[in-house]
């Protein structure tokens, strides 16, 4: 899978994680849960909110930041050259 695959597949991802978390949600607070069981619809409630801002971190977290670094890492040692950290160029 090359890296404009891989972009749409995370996407697409993201976009079933919110579909299924508004799908739950909606669920959650129709008047089809009886009020006997409104505590577990509460913690189910909670855990579902949690899914889009688990793929909202993994998109733009560490893990986003960890692929760019793997990135300047592997052109570095394709080019054979010393990786510059620090920002300023060599005298």
């Amino acid at each position: 899978m090359n890296a404009g695959q891989e972009h749409i597949a995370r996407n697409i991802f993201g976009g079933v994680a919110f579909a299924v978390a508004t799908a739950v949600i909606g669920f959650v607070l129709s008047p089809f849960v009886p009020e006997s069981k409104e505590a577990i619809a509460n913690i189910i409630l909670g855990n579902v909110l949690g899914w889009p801002l688990m793929v909202l971190a993994y998109h733009y977290g560490s893990s986003s930041g960890s692929r760019a670094k793997d990135a300047t890492i592997a052109t570095a040692a394709a080019n054979d050259g010393p990786l510059d950290l620090t920002g300023s160029e060599a005298p």
